[in-house]
């Protein structure tokens, strides 16, 4: 049952992460929930690797030059992938702690999203009004480009056939995933900038939350 606002009980804080002297960005948790990542805002642009059931820092990853927007963890919970503001899309090696080659992204204004998909493919987007997916396979990195406006918001499907994008404007648009490219299938305005996004389990539902202090639910079809 949900609690009326009055009646929230007072949280109790079990564990403190510390390290980051900044804002905290973003978060994500490995696939075996042991490490939490943090990324932190421009003025402390690191990302933090925390043993969940400690709090112990297990490990720094720099490189960044401005606020990590976005993290997610591979499948396998060997590597880490982040977006920043400083418009790059990167990958770390989390046994050695350091970035892996080049960044796979360099786009041409800041990143503000980032999503996985359940095969692996990754998702990122931003001020340049380009979504980039990149398959999980080394298959050349899928750029659609003219989007409407900033996209702050990306989400997966469960069956990673769908793929919600979240716009300053308030725009939502969902892309199916059709015999390996990606096609418009829905799209609609919200009040409000989409700053979050998330699908319902059975797919038929899409939640999103905007800077107007709403939450829509749309059903899909």
């Amino acid at each position: 049952m949900p609690y009326l606002r009055d009646e929230i009980p007072e949280p109790k804080t079990e564990r403190l992460f510390k390290g980051h002297n900044r804002w905290v960005w973003t978060l994500a948790l490995s696939p075996d929930g042991k490490t939490l990542a943090g990324g932190g805002n421009q003025m402390d642009p690191r990302i933090h690797l925390w043993e969940v059931s400690t709090g112990k820092v297990l490990g720094v990853l720099e490189g960044h030059t401005n606020s990590v927007t976005g993290l997610v963890f591979s499948k396998d919970g060997n590597r880490l992938y982040s977006t920043s503001r400083d418009r790059t899309l990167r990958t770390w090696d989390l046994a050695t702690r350091i970035q892996v080659g080049e960044p796979i992204v360099r786009a041409d204004d800041r990143l503000r999203a980032l999503a996985m998909s359940t095969d692996g493919t990754l998702a990122a987007g931003g001020n340049d009004k380009t979504l980039y997916i990149i398959p999980p396979k080394g298959t050349p990195i899928i750029k659609l480009v003219g989007q409407p406006n900033w996209i702050l918001s990306l989400a997966f499907s469960q069956d990673g056939n769908a793929l919600a994008v979240g716009m300053w404007n308030g725009f939502v648009r969902v892309y199916i995933r059709m015999e390996g490219s990606w096609k418009v299938g829905m799209e609609w305005r919200l009040n409000g900038n989409v700053w979050s996004l998330a699908f319902t389990p059975d797919g038929n539902h899409l939640v999103s939350g905007t800077g107007a202090g709403s939450l829509y639910k749309v059903e899909l079809s």
